[in-house]
């Protein structure tokens, strides 16, 4: 029973910040919808559109990410920390690569959308605003990496401190730019692309600069 309850309370410290986080990643894009919605109609359509695109990309570079987890803490388990380092750094190189192979992908999205069959005012809607969100893509996938690692090491309760800080940024950068309030330039989507890209790159700075200064991981 002693057992039992040690391993229970081990996965519900580790397990309940990463849902925590997920669910905070989840109330990012939630805010966007609102606050878009709040704007226009047809702002609302190309956001959601190039939200979803974004997030179709993203989750094909989430696999790197995804699979430093588990090497990392097979790694630990062993006893190597030479090879937790090779495992995130290479993580961390092939995000890049997949990052700066995927730009065009975004920057010309309207095209595609096109393609597809939108019309002609939402897909270029939907491009004004990936051609700024689409630089999110990657400070998104080194957060999966960095993600991976911190959790596989059991410090998982940043990514929930860092992905929460994220939320409270992205209400407030969309606040600002989508409206242009407090003298703020009013952008509309432009101001809601700018904001996913800085809520990104925070909780990526929060996680590097975590695992880079902590003194059991640096």
């Amino acid at each position: 029973m002693t057992s039992l309850s040690h391993h229970l309370r081990a996965t519900l410290t580790l397990g309940l910040p990463l849902i925590g986080g997920m669910m905070a990643q989840a109330l990012i894009g939630l805010t966007d919808t609102v606050m878009v919605g709040w704007y226009g109609v047809r702002e609302l359509a190309a956001v959601a559109l190039g939200a979803s695109y974004f997030h179709t990309i993203l989750i094909l570079g989430m696999g790197f990410g995804l699979a430093v987890m588990p090497m990392v803490a097979a790694a630990v388990a062993n006893e190597d920390t030479v090879q937790v380092r090779r495992v995130t750094r290479m993580g961390l190189w092939i995000a890049i690569l997949f990052s700066a192979l995927i730009m065009p992908v975004f920057w010309f999205s309207g095209a595609i959308l096109l393609a597809l069959g939108q019309t002609e005012q939402i897909a270029a809607d939907a491009q004004t605003y990936l051609r700024i969100a689409g630089w999110g893509i990657l400070p998104a996938v080194l957060m999966t990496v960095l993600r991976g690692h911190l959790s596989a090491l059991e410090h998982a309760r940043i990514v929930l401190i860092a992905t929460l800080a994220g939320v409270v940024l992205n209400a407030g950068l969309n606040y600002l730019l989508i409206f242009g309030n407090f003298g703020a330039p009013e952008l509309g989507l432009s101001g809601a692309a700018a904001a996913s890209l800085g809520t990104h790159s925070l909780i990526t700075v929060i996680l590097a600069l975590y695992a880079a200064r902590h003194r059991d991981l640096r």
